[in-house]
């Protein structure tokens, strides 16, 4: 089975799923109580449509079945919301047309004016971090931003090479050091980098690590701790990369 053909039957899923369940409420037609909106917010959480996407959902649905101007039904109501949230024209996810204006890329994060913008990224083993690092690299770059990419993973082996690999093909810097440096030393030598070099956007990769192990946590603390001292309000994000 072809690769979107495969999304394309798991997203069916979910929808016949989450319209399975409040059939019961379109059959009310336009009138709908409380019971039924909890029945829509009931069905919208195990779909894992999230709490905020969920509220402006129902929010949006009250307001055009209130609509004199609106001639569907709850079904129909329900549909457009879920659309415009997915078209990225709900607020629930902005996508701020000021900062589209003022960059190329469209990005809500914008660097600041007195510093780059530092993306710390975490994760565990093989989840996909150096890659995504190389796609965000890729994209800034190509949007006009001076990148630099910091291998903070000086554990496995010929991670800096992969990195270093993946900033040749993206046309950015990198920073690394030999292998089984202290990656602290590697985030401190990148942030005295990316201010000399007038970097605008900083994508710092680390080792992979469980949160239960209390050794690897200290040391991506640390991590960010230099970050912090070295570049005031930096990392602007840390990025968690369950599955790339």
């Amino acid at each position: 089975m072809a690769f979107f053909e495969k999304i394309t039957q798991g997203l069916k899923k979910t929808r016949d799923t989450l319209f399975g369940q409040v059939a019961s409420v379109f059959q009310h037609g336009r009138e709908l109580d409380e019971e039924d909106y909890e029945t829509l917010e009931a069905a919208l959480l195990r779909a894992d449509v999230g709490p905020a996407a969920t509220e402006k959902i129902l929010d949006g649905v009250r307001a055009r079945l209130n609509d004199a101007t609106f001639t569907g039904d709850a079904q129909e109501a329900l549909r457009a919301e879920i659309e415009g949230v997915l078209a990225g024209e709900s607020d629930v996810f902005p996508l701020g047309d000021e900062r589209k204006r003022s960059h190329p890329s469209g990005e809500t994060s914008l660097p600041p004016e007195d510093g780059p913008y530092v993306i710390l990224v975490v994760g565990v083993n093989g989840s996909g971090k150096t890659t995504t690092i190389a796609k965000l690299a890729s994209r800034f770059q190509r949007a006009g931003d001076r990148v630099l990419l910091v291998a903070c993973d000086t554990f496995r082996a010929a991670a800096a090479d992969q990195l270093d690999i993946w900033a040749e093909r993206a046309g950015v810097e990198i920073v690394k050091q030999k292998p089984g440096a202290d990656p602290a030393a590697v985030a401190f030598d990148g942030m005295a980098r990316a201010r000399s070099r007038g970097a605008r956007r900083v994508l710092v990769d680390t080792a992979g690590r469980l949160h239960v192990k209390v050794n690897l946590m200290e040391e991506v603390k640390k991590i960010r701790r230099v970050i912090e001292r070295e570049i005031p309000g930096a990392p602007q994000e840390v990025l968690l990369v369950l599955d790339a």
